[in-house]
């Protein structure tokens, strides 16, 4: 994927765990991203950051053959891979081919990819996915101690429509009224002047109307 590269230019960082002296961060146009980018220039204001932002020119059309390419050849080999027990490389394919899958999902106009990909219980499988990666393993346990492992036909359906019960359990009473809580985190634009050659954070300028 086409990407540019946006530095600003600074001296050591010393200190903080986990920071050096030149910092590589993506996802700095997100909440997270850009909350850890004010982070560093407020603590560490003459470190070196570097961002991988998105290109302007990017056409997502140029690469979408290599990724049905990379998709079927990964996807293949993780397969073949995972039947040889061979795990130390199974997790590189999969990492590629789901990757791969990613890309096509997004950019391909095939009319039947997208068909599939937005189909209703899909999209509420991901808004879930959270929950169902959390609580499945209590669906594991309940199997185990229930005993149903002893028919080859009952674990793999239950565990589906328990998991899935407690995801959407969790997903209405717990994750949804939480995540509405977030109009009281609204991320504070961060600006960026240079002084001495060396960039230094300004404070977003406060409403001085209700003074």
């Amino acid at each position: 994927m086409n990407a540019d590269m946006a530095a600003t230019q600074g001296g050591q960082v010393a200190g903080t765990a986990g920071v050096g002296e030149n910092v590589f961060l993506t996802g700095a146009t997100g909440f997270l991203g850009s909350e850890i980018m004010k982070r560093i220039l407020e603590e560490h204001p003459r470190s070196k950051l570097a961002l991988l932002v998105r290109s302007q020119n990017f056409v997502a059309s140029k690469l979408l053959n290599r990724a049905w390419i990379l998709l079927i050849i990964s996807g293949s080999l993780a397969l073949a891979t995972e039947s040889l027990h061979a795990r130390w490389i199974v997790f590189t394919f999969t990492a590629l081919a789901s990757s791969s899958f990613i890309y096509v999902s997004l950019f391909s106009a095939e009319k039947w990819l997208q068909k599939v990909m937005t189909n209703r219980f899909l999209i509420y499988s991901g808004t879930i996915s959270y929950g169902l990666y959390l609580l499945h393993k209590i669906s594991f346990g309940a199997v185990q101690a229930l005993h149903l492992d002893r028919h080859p036909s009952l674990p793999f359906p239950f565990i589906f429509a328990a998991s899935y019960a407690l995801a959407a359990l969790s997903w209405n009473l717990l994750e949804k009224p939480s995540l509405s809580l977030n109009r009281f985190f609204v991320p504070r634009p961060i600006q960026v002047a240079a002084f001495d050659g060396h960039p230094q954070l300004e404070a977003p300028k406060q409403d001085q109307s209700n003074h």
